[in-house]
């Protein structure tokens, strides 16, 4: 190859990597970063402005905070286990308004296995009644991050509540969340 050729081909590379892309799993294209709303979304302050959700509250041993090791330095994720495949998480109420635009993002991981064949059960909700819940699912076992979000037009002012939870599909399983996210765009 000339030098003319991989210089071109250099280019093209880099124009490349300056394009937008999708995150792995992520529901919609791109959005840009809004004021994220949740207080403590990246667990730094442990579960700070989070209480514990289900059978969260009755095994408060299966919902912890770890710090891990990053590219970029330390940062915490929220760990649950569920051996018993029930409902177990945590919960954050927030205030929103009707007609606003928000995106629900965060990233999860699996703590098992790299089998899509097996049921994850992730799950991060928005719940506000009488509305439809709004919700990220991770549904297959994946041991690395995988980032979703959502954005969607809000319809009810009120408080909602935000879930960060495992057990969905009734099954067992162990992960980790870390950046959830919930921001008003609009």
């Amino acid at each position: 190859m000339n030098l003319f050729m991989s210089g071109m081909l250099v280019t093209f590379c880099l124009a490349l990597m300056a394009l937008p892309c999708r995150a792995a799993g992520s529901d919609t294209a791109p959005a840009v970063r809004g004021r994220n709303i949740l207080s403590n979304s990246d667990f730094a302050q442990d579960l700070q402005f989070w209480s514990r959700w289900q059978h969260g509250r009755t095994h408060p041993e299966w919902v912890i905070v770890t710090n891990l090791p990053g590219r970029l330095g330390s940062y915490n994720a929220l760990h649950i286990a569920n051996p018993k495949a029930v409902l177990v998480g945590v919960q954050q109420s927030v205030n929103v308004v009707s007609n606003k635009v928000y995106r629900l993002a965060g990233s999860a991981r699996s703590m098992c296995t790299n089998d899509s064949s097996r049921i994850f059960g992730g799950r991060i909700a928005f719940y506000l009644p009488p509305q439809p819940e709004r919700q990220l699912v991770w549904t297959s076992e994946f041991n690395d991050w995988w980032k979703r979000d959502l954005v969607f037009t809000n319809h009810v002012t009120g408080t909602a509540l935000v879930l960060v939870h495992m057990g969905y599909g009734g099954v067992a399983s162990t992960g980790d969340f870390t950046d959830v996210r919930l921001e008003m765009i609009e």
